[in-house]
């Protein structure tokens, strides 16, 4: 009875209040109203989730960028192939690669 006075207002009537428990009762025996809330609902987890996909594109291709630019700060020092393959696991032929694109 707490929640019933806390969502209708306590200034209510008793009919109102009546009134409006049986609305909630018919929409929530509603088949349409549910499946038309799952496809709501499915859409925003839907969106999040391609949000997320989003953000974890774009922070990865950013720590893929930010480790080029050390290999061509390496390799600007003069450091050799196999140590810049251990210090950023990038394969010997991808350091030599970046190299190529030096300007």
């Amino acid at each position: 009875m707490l929640l019933n006075t806390k969502l209708l207002g306590e200034k209510k009537s008793m009919e109102e209040k009546e009134k409006f428990m049986d609305t909630l009762r018919e929409l929530s025996d509603d088949e349409k109203v549910l499946k038309d809330w799952i496809v709501e609902d499915n859409q925003r987890w839907r969106e999040q989730g391609e949000r997320r996909f989003a953000i974890n594109e774009g922070l990865e291709q950013g720590r893929e960028e930010e480790k080029e630019q050390v290999i061509i700060n390496m390799l600007k020092k003069g450091i050799d192939y196999d140590t810049i393959s251990d210090v950023t696991c990038k394969a010997v032929e991808e350091i030599k690669e970046i190299e190529k694109n030096i300007n």
